[in-house]
């Protein structure tokens, strides 16, 4: 047919980053390398059964969407798989999944969201990629991103202030202090300090 087939696969944030995550059915999201969602109505998804289906996205957040916009691509129905046809060309693919949790006796309310990281395909006709996308802890997203790499940069760079970085972090790590870190995250931080001292060298 022309198209190339990728397959995306997530793994597991909270238990083990190694295994593909078992809980939630992710969502993807196929952007052009200038962020603009990937729009092509010959678009399909693939669910467990073998069977496609066109993909109809939401640009505006309004049911039922646009034919062929590549946001919100459904998943398989296994938990962590999403498989879908792009035209030929390079784009950035991410996932993601709405966190709910259900009332005792009625309705559901959105506890959060799940989002993993980026990475960049490129792919010919007739091609077949497959892509793990490491999804971040809240407390790898919070301390590691934010508390050890952004604001000792943003620091060092002169962009904040000392005290303003003492002021954010003084709001910020006891809401991060309730979300406990995966093992990745453990051995991450010592990663990112040493990124700090590289990029902050004079």
């Amino acid at each position: 047919m022309g198209v190339a087939t990728v397959n995306v696969w997530v793994p597991d944030a909270f238990r083990n980053n190694c295994a593909i995550d078992n809980t939630y059915s992710f969502v993807a999201t196929v952007q052009h390398c200038d962020g603009t969602v990937l729009e092509w109505k010959g678009g399909r998804f693939q669910t467990k059964d073998g069977l496609w289906h066109p993909i109809v996205g939401d640009p505006q957040g309004l049911k039922p969407g646009a034919p062929g916009f590549y946001d919100g691509v459904p998943g398989t129905g296994d938990p962590g798989h999403v498989v879908f046809e792009v035209p030929p060309g390079c784009y950035i693919v991410s996932a993601s999944v709405h966190v709910w949790i259900q009332l005792s006796g009625h309705g559901k309310i959105l506890l959060g969201n799940l989002a993993t990281h980026k990475t960049e395909i490129c792919v010919c006709c007739g091609d077949h990629a497959c892509v793990r996308l490491f999804q971040p802890s809240g407390w790898h997203c919070g301390i590691i991103q934010v508390m050890e790499l952004l604001l000792p940069v943003m620091e060092a760079r002169k962009v904040i202030t000392k005290e303003e970085r003492a002021n954010a972090e003084k709001v910020m790590r006891p809401i991060l202090a309730k979300i406990a870190p995966s093992s990745f995250d453990e051995h991450d931080v010592e990663i990112s300090r040493t990124i700090v001292k590289r990029l902050t060298k004079r």
